[in-house]
């Protein structure tokens, strides 16, 4: 998921005084609907950005192939049905890939939409010149092709379960116009960076840096015409502004608020809240290659040592629990696989490194600290710059080096279970995000299955496998998963977010 840490951090700290933001208006059908967030997108571009606003800006002006729905599967977006297997849209072999696209679809401009936009698309993905964030999925394909304006067959260089994905889903990027892309050369400085032509809901309107976003619904939109007619996403970078805002009528929404000011939320009536899991989950990583650390029925002492649903919920201010953490990793295929008691002795000492930006981390590391001496272990936490901290080059930080024993930190996933990246003895850093060093030939032999096959009951077979094992091993404990705070109007319907995004069917929203 291209949601990045770095953007999820926003949703636990408090940044700088507010900037100016339009009282939102009320007068019936011309009401603009302001939604307050404390981030800007550096571009209008999604091909270009990544995190939440890149997301935000996909939902509501751009349209995917595919999407997530609100129950974490697949719904046809711009693609007329979803490829499996059943439908005969993916082959046998798991090689060949058919979308079959929209009839009667137009760009904002007023240009039909046809296969020749995806094209266009993978082609400025791929395209050297272009700083996308991240080409994978895409790098699987060994050609594509559009034998006719409302069909798209891939080939695969190999089987790749996860591709639909990351194929123009909410995940990577969304579909750009294919006329706009034949002028725009490299896309930085193009005129999509500032005026994007969507397929989606809404179109942007106009952009005061710093100040505000606005956007008028999209009446031709083919999931229908939104009921709300105006939207504003207001740029003010203290939560606790947002806050006053939402109370004076400055401002009617706060999507993925700041934990630190639910206080405030709740005392306004005129508000309803709304916590929604999202893909990612609190880890406490152990670094298995250190001495102290090695075995694993040491790792599952450890692990049994806190009470993690009572120092979630005190460290998030009840925002979050830990209940079922491991959904945030492992998705549709999670299944409930305990750790096993240990009765081993505990180390004496350790550390626990954390971000020293991040209030969330660093209460539940205090709080830790303390269940850990009630059981004569003393625990010394370490707190990093973040730029140190999630460095990726080796060497350069305690995750990425090695250099831990103990870590608190967010990790961010996606909406398919494949952890090869997180749990593969190839995946160490900098090779990938495997930071407690884990390696483990059952858990290798059922994530190499589970990346081969298209068949879902066997890739659940195969999860179900590596949670018992990782649960027998304790290389890290799922403390929670993330989960989002909405703060929307008390009155409004049809808001349903997606684990993806809050902002998932905005053309159902009702005030």
């Amino acid at each position: 998921m291209r949601r990045t840490a770095g953007a999820l951090a926003a949703l636990f700290l408090f940044v700088g005084p507010a900037s100016g933001c339009a009282p939102a208006t009320h007068t019936g059908s011309s009401h603009t609907f302001v939604i307050a967030q404390t981030s800007e997108p550096r571009s209008l571009d999604p091909l270009l950005t990544s995190g939440y606003g890149t997301e935000e800006i996909g939902s509501l002006v751009y349209s995917y192939l595919v999407r997530i729905d609100a129950r974490g599967g697949l719904e046809p977006d711009l693609a007329a049905r979803v490829p499996s297997l059943y439908n005969g849209d993916i082959s046998p072999d798991g090689l060949t890939i058919v979308y079959h696209l929209r009839h009667g679809v137009r760009w904002q401009d007023g240009v039909q939409f046809t296969a020749a936009d995806v094209l266009a698309t993978y082609r400025a993905i791929m395209d050297s010149r272009n700083a996308v964030p991240t080409r994978l999925g895409f790098d699987r394909i060994a050609r594509i092709s559009a034998p006719d304006p409302y069909t798209l067959r891939i080939h695969l260089t190999q089987r790749f379960a996860p591709f639909l994905t990351y194929f123009f889903e909410t995940e990577n990027y969304p579909v750009l116009p294919a006329h706009v892309l034949a002028h725009a050369g490299a896309l930085a400085g193009s005129a999509l960076d500032a005026m994007p032509v969507g397929t989606g809901p809404y179109r942007v309107v106009e952009w005061q840096h710093g100040e505000y976003l606005d956007l008028a619904a999209n009446d031709h939109y083919f999931g229908g015409a939104p009921h709300i007619a105006h939207l504003r996403i207001a740029f003010v970078p203290s939560a606790i502004t947002i806050a006053q805002q939402l109370r004076t009528g400055d401002a009617d929404a706060y999507l993925a608020a700041d934990p630190f000011v639910l206080d405030q939320l709740r005392a306004d009536t005129r508000l309803r809240l709304d916590t929604v899991p999202i893909y990612g989950f609190i880890s406490l990583s152990m670094q298995t290659q250190d001495p102290a650390l090695r075995v694993a029925a040491v790792r599952r002492a450890i692990a049994h040592i806190f009470d993690f649903d009572r120092a979630v919920r005190d460290a998030s201010h009840g925002a979050l629990d830990s209940r079922d953490a491991g959904r945030g990793l492992f998705t549709w295929a999670y299944v409930d696989a305990p750790i096993p008691p240990s009765f081993v002795s505990l180390p004496s000492q350790l550390s626990l490194s954390i971000d020293a930006t991040r209030p969330l981390e660093k209460a539940l590391a205090e709080i830790m600290q303390a269940e850990a001496h009630a059981k004569g272990m003393t625990i010394l936490i370490r707190a990093f710059a973040p730029q140190q901290f999630e460095a990726t080059a080796a060497g350069t930080g305690p995750l990425a080096s090695g250099s831990y024993q103990l870590a608190l930190h967010e990790v961010i996933t996606g909406a398919d279970p494949e952890t090869t990246w997180i749990l593969s003895c190839s995946q160490f850093p900098p090779a990938g995000y495997n930071v407690s060093r884990y390696c483990d030939p059952q858990v290798e032999s059922a994530l190499a299955d589970a990346l081969t096959t298209n068949d879902v009951a066997r890739r659940k077979r195969d999860y179900a496998l590596v949670q018992q094992l990782v649960a027998r091993d304790a290389p890290f404990v799922p403390v929670a998963q993330l989960r989002e705070i909405e703060a929307i109007p008390a009155t409004m319907t049809g808001f349903a977010p997606s684990l993806e995004t809050p902002f998932f069917h905005p053309e159902r929203w009702r005030l």
